[in-house]
């Protein structure tokens, strides 16, 4: 089931040979730390970019998009995929 979040969170990430890897997220007071990222894609918002991540984390089977606006720098939640 895919759940529709859209919520600011905050993001622990490496920048590294010009690519960006969340390693964990804050999202409403709980930590989830990356296992792995699945799939990474780049789309285009207005004049800047969004860097998308498919992530797993530990201890739970769902699938988590975050994402990355160039413009603002801000990190976000964007879905859910339950038991992903």
């Amino acid at each position: 089931m895919l759940e529709v979040i859209g919520e600011p969170i905050r993001v622990c990430a490496v920048f590294r040979r010009g690519r960006v890897s969340p390693l964990w997220f804050e999202w409403k007071g709980r930590y989830y730390r990356v296992e792995e990222i699945r799939n990474r894609w780049v789309t285009n918002e207005g004049v800047g970019r969004c860097y998308h991540f498919a992530v797993t984390v530990e201890e739970r089977a769902d699938l988590y998009e975050v994402f990355l606006r160039s413009e603002t720098m801000g990190w976000h939640l964007g879905r859910i995929d339950v038991n992903g």
